[in-house]
C-alpha cells in the first residue's frame, strides 16, 4: 500500500504503476481470503498444493539433470562449473539459478517438515535430490538460506520431531560431501579473496557488481531516506548512477534492479515501507513461534535471506512462490482466529 502512495509523488508514472501491476496478488491474495471466506483452503487442499510444488520441483531437477547429460557429459564430463550453464541454454525456462535454489530449498523444507513426523524413502530420496542440485547450482545465497532456515528449524523442533537429529545429520552430511567439489569451494572462498570491489571493464564477477549495485541504491536512498524517490523513478536513476560511476557497458546492455528487497523498499518509499515490512516480519514470526509452526517460520526465514541479493518480489517467479507461503500463512492465521471465536460462542 505504502508503495502505491509513492505513485503520486512519482515522475515516470507508467513504469510505477507497471510495477505495482506485477506485485498486485502480494495484495490481492490476502484480501481475498480475508473478505471471501468460502476460497479459503483447508488443509488437503494446502497439502496438495505443496505436494505439486515438490513434484514440480523435482521434474525441474530431472529436466536440469537430463540437459546436463545431453549437453555436456559427453564432451566434458560432470562439473558443477558447466551444471550452472545449462540453465543458459534452456530459453523457454528464462531461469536463474538463484531462482531454482529458492524454489527448491522451499521444496526441501516442507519435506523436511513430513519427514520429521514419519520417514518415508520416496520422500527422503527427493530431499537428497534437491539438495545435491541446489548445490552443484552453486547459488551462494541460495545454499545460505537453505542452511540458515535448516539450522532455524531443526533448533526450534528439537523436543518436538522425533526424527530431527537423523535428518539433520543426513542433511549436512550430504552438504558437506558435495560441498568438498573444488569449484563449489570456490564460489564461496571468492567472496573474501577478492574483496567488495567496484565492477570494471576489466572485473566483472556476480559479488562486484552487486557491490556496485548496492552503492548506487544507498546513494539514491541518502536522497530521499523518508518518503523515498517513487516506485517509478527508482530504475532510472540507477540506470543514471550506473552510467556515471562504473566503467563497464555491462549495465547498457541490461537493466539491473537493486537486487535486495529491502533496499528497493527504502528507495522507492523510504523509511516507512521498510518499518511496515519490519512490523509484518515481526508480528508473523511471534504469531507463527507462538503456534509452534515450525515449517512456516523455516520458509518466512528463507525467504528473508533470499530477499538480501535478490528482489524477488518484482518477478512473477518469485511473486507465485511467495503467494503460496502467503496463503499457508493466512490460512493459519485466519485458523486461529475462527478457533478464538469457536470458543467465544461456547
Amino acid at each position: 500500500m505504502i508503495l502505491i502512495f509513492s505513485l503520486f509523488y512519482t515522475s515516470n508514472l507508467k513504469e510505477g504503476v507497471d510495477l505495482i501491476i506485477k506485485q498486485c496478488p502480494i495484495l490481492l491474495t490476502p484480501i481475498c481470503l480475508i473478505f471471501s471466506p468460502k476460497v479459503i483452503p483447508n488443509k488437503k487442499t494446502l497439502n496438495k498444493t505443496w505436494n505439486y510444488f515438490v513434484f514440480i520441483n523435482v521434474i525441474l531437477c530431472l529436466f536440469l539433470i537430463s540437459n546436463f547429460i545431453y549437453y555436456y557429459t559427453s564432451k566434458v564430463g560432470f562439473s558443477a562449473r558447466f551444471f550452472r550453464e545449462v540453465l543458459s541454454k534452456i530459453e523457454v525456462l528464462d531461469l536463474h539459478p538463484t531462482y531454482v535454489s529458492a524454489y527448491m530449498g522451499i521444496a526441501v523444507l516442507y519435506l523436511i517438515d513430513k519427514l520429521s513426523n514419519k520417514i518415508d524413502y520416496i520422500k527422503l530420496g527427493a530431499v537428497i535430490l534437491l539438495v545435491s542440485v541446489i548445490l552443484v547450482l552453486t547459488s551462494r545465497i541460495g545454499i545460505i538460506a537453505l542452511l540458515v532456515a535448516l539450522v532455524i528449524y531443526f533448533v526450534t523442533s528439537i523436543k518436538k520431531r522425533k526424527n530431527t537429529i537423523f535428518l539433520g545429520g543426513m542433511l549436512f552430511a550430504v552438504i558437506a560431501l558435495v560441498y568438498s567439489n573444488d569449484f563449489i569451494q570456490k564460489r564461496f572462498t571468492r567472496i573474501y579473496s577478492s574483496g567488495l570491489v567496484m565492477p570494471d571493464s576489466h572485473n566483472l564477477t556476480s559479488t562486484n557488481l552487486r557491490t556496485g549495485i548496492f552503492y548506487c541504491t544507498l546513494l539514491i536512498t541518502k536522497e530521499d531516506w523518508l518518503t523515498g524517490i517513487g516506485v517509478g523513478d527508482l530504475q532510472f536513476y540507477l540506470n543514471e548512477c550506473y552510467k556515471e560511476n562504473f566503467d563497464t557497458t555491462l549495465f547498457q546492455r541490461r537493466q539491473f534492479n537493486t537486487h535486495n528487497h529491502y533496499l528497493f523498499l527504502f528507495a522507492s518509499a523510504g523509511i516507512f515501507s521498510v518499518l511496515a515490512f519490519l512490523i509484518f516480519i515481526v508480528w508473523n514470526m511471534r504469531f507463527l513461534h507462538r503456534k509452534k509452526n515450525f515449517f512456516l517460520i523455516s520458509i518466512f526465514v528463507f525467504l528473508l535471506v533470499i530477499f538480501c541479493t535478490e528482489s524477488f518480489l518484482q518477478r512473477a517467479y518469485g511473486i507465485a512462490t511467495y503467494n503460496i507461503f502467503i496463503i499457508t500463512l493466512l490460512c493459519a492465521i485466519l485458523e486461529n482466529s475462527q478457533n478464538k471465536k469457536e470458543i467465544i460462542k461456547v
